[in-house]
């Protein structure tokens, strides 16, 4: 069982994952630490609505209950507003790591564009975001993890949406 306790699981969509732990035995599932799923596919407000990508996630999380590390790469999402990418997030995300008690990281990073990628990183000690935009004048980047963080935030994406120039000083 240690192969399945010390190793990362890399899947490239939630569908590879959940055919291959579906496929193993219970025991091995049971000793799965870690996943990382790099996705692809494209979802909006109305996609989280429908369960779009939660319910592979939640199959995955059901079929393996001593889960400690979740990553997410490659979320992709259609939004005009941070608010909405946030709330997408949380409807997805909410339902699995409620269901994995012993979850302690969730990392998940996703663009709406390609050039503006948005990283989520959540342990037991701390949440931090990063939002980073890639502009014909250079890049642009924030990290922040203090109790500024929601409105800088806002205020670089609208500044980021608006096309307004963006300063870091």
């Amino acid at each position: 069982m240690i192969f399945y306790k010390a190793n990362e699981f890399q899947f490239p969509r939630s569908r590879d994952c959940l055919t291959y732990v579906a496929a193993i035995t219970p025991s091995r599932r049971n000793a799965i630490r870690s996943i990382t799923l790099s996705l692809g596919a494209h979802y909006n407000r109305s996609d989280a609505k429908k369960g779009k990508p939660g319910d592979r996630l939640r199959a995955i999380a059901k079929l393996c209950p001593n889960l400690r590390v979740l990553r997410y790469d490659r979320f992709f999402y259609r939004s005009d507003s941070l608010t909405d990418w946030l709330t997408m997030l949380a409807e997805t995300m909410e339902p699995v790591v409620a269901s994995l008690p012993l979850l302690k990281e969730v990392h998940i990073r996703g663009s709406n564009d390609g050039y503006t990628w948005l990283t989520c990183n959540m342990t037991l000690e701390k949440i931090w975001l990063d939002l980073f935009k890639s502009t014909p004048q250079g890049s642009v980047s924030i990290r922040d993890r203090g109790e500024l963080l929601e409105r800088r935030l806002f205020s670089l994406w609208d500044k980021i949406v608006g096309n307004e120039a963006v300063s870091m000083a």
